[in-house]
């Protein structure tokens, strides 16, 4: 996320296409940060399944995808 909020800095020189990849990225992160945090919150017993899904399933699809953002950005 460091690297993100880095990148955010440089918004204005990506291309449209880099740019709703972005803003699809953060959507997804924030969403992800904001049902962890709901998760957490909740003092019911909580499916494993769930748990495991937002904790590593979820999280490692959100960074491949980060990867692939700046992929984009180097080939361009």
């Amino acid at each position: 996320m460091v690297i993100a909020l880095i990148l955010l800095l440089y918004i204005k020189k990506f291309n449209l296409k880099v740019k709703r990849h972005f803003k699809n990225y953060w959507i997804s992160t924030l969403g992800t940060l904001l049902i962890l945090f709901l998760f957490s919150q909740t003092e019911q017993t909580i499916n494993e399944a769930l748990v495991i899904e937002f904790l590593f399933i979820i999280p490692i699809f959100i960074a491949s995808y980060f990867i692939y953002i700046t992929y984009l950005i180097q080939k361009k």
